[in-house]
């Protein structure tokens, strides 16, 4: 039988985030004041156009500071991408579960020690962080931490060793 979930878990905004927008929203809106003065002041409305670009560019960084990861388990392999704004999409890694060495529910205290590589893709918020530890070819001793869900967990605790197989929390009605 073919095991097959995807997950989507969108980060939390953090304060880098909220300046990041405030940089660009201040950006906005001085630069469409500037072509609405310029406008007035030298009688050429083609500067207009400079304050509906500058907007343009405002809506599209804007939406840059939005950032999801996606979860994909199919059979025995792990896929974690990053999407930027909804619009672009990054593979951070790809890497079979037959090769984890540990797994569990994340706590900071020396789990991962030692490991040469680590993807962090959660939701920002530190509730409900798991964590693979896998042996790879490409990157060696990589950490992996995650926010999964109930589901997510059950094809993950599928496709690891069964020395690592961890007793799953109970499916609630929410998810």
């Amino acid at each position: 039988m073919d095991n097959f979930v995807e997950q989507l878990v969108a980060k939390k905004a953090d304060g880098r985030a909220y300046f990041l927008r405030a940089l660009i929203a201040l950006f906005a809106v001085l630069m469409v004041a500037l072509g609405i003065v310029a406008t007035v002041m030298f009688a050429f409305p083609l500067l207009l156009l400079v304050s509906v670009g500058a907007c343009y560019l405002a809506w599209w960084l804007f939406g840059c500071t939005s950032i999801e990861y996606e979860y994909a388990v199919t059979n025995n392999d792990l896929d974690v991408d990053k999407i930027i704004g909804k619009r672009s999409r990054k593979r951070l890694i790809s890497v079979p579960l037959d090769k984890a060495t540990e797994f569990g529910e994340y706590t900071s205290d020396r789990i991962g020690q030692g490991a040469d590589a680590t993807v962090m893709a959660t939701d920002g918020t530190g509730v409900n962080v798991w964590y693979l530890l896998i042996n790879s070819d490409d990157y060696g001793k990589l950490l992996i931490l995650f926010t999964p869900t109930v589901e997510t967990l059950e094809c993950i605790n599928h496709g690891v060793p069964y020395t690592i197989r961890v007793k799953l929390p109970e499916k609630t009605t929410e998810e």
